[in-house]
């Protein structure tokens, strides 16, 4: 192959990564979102292995009436919030795609809002802010993505 046949070929697997990066991308954020879900619903830690501050005494006794576990705080009753959760691509260019992850519906925009800005003494944080190692297991898969396109 020429150096003309060469760049004719890398420039189609460059246009064909520049379509398919929007679908890619919103998978890679989904597993994301996976991750951090599973870390908080396992363990109530947060992005940085703190524990989140623990469930009021009325509201410990109200989910364990309710028959769930009130040893760590998982931002789950009925799992509505986490299935709400979604990547979405708010901007797609030549060079880059932004996805933002988040709740779709506003009740369950509010209960974030809430849970990252409540009036309380102990708020909750970022609950969906991913840890070191999660952020890091995303760009390998972004990474892989790339390579994909790139390798003969």
């Amino acid at each position: 192959m020429d150096a003309k046949d060469f760049a004719a070929v890398y420039k189609a697997r460059i246009e064909l990564m520049q379509r398919n990066r929007p679908k890619e991308v919103l998978i890679i954020a989904s597993e994301l979102k996976a991750q951090v879900q599973f870390r908080i619903q396992s363990t109530g830690t947060d992005a940085f292995g703190a524990a989140f501050i623990g469930y009021s005494p009325a509201y410990a006794n109200t989910r364990k009436e309710r028959g769930r576990q009130t040893t760590k705080v998982d931002f789950t009753v009925t799992g509505q919030l986490w299935n709400n959760i979604r990547p979405v691509v708010i901007e797609n260019t030549e060079t880059s795609t932004t996805v933002e992850v988040g709740a779709q519906d506003a009740g369950n925009r509010q209960k974030l809002f809430g849970a990252l800005t409540q009036p309380k003494a102990d708020p909750r944080g970022r609950i969906l802010q991913p840890s070191r190692s999660e952020i890091m297991l995303a760009g390998e898969a972004n990474q892989r993505r790339i390579q994909k396109y790139l390798q003969p």
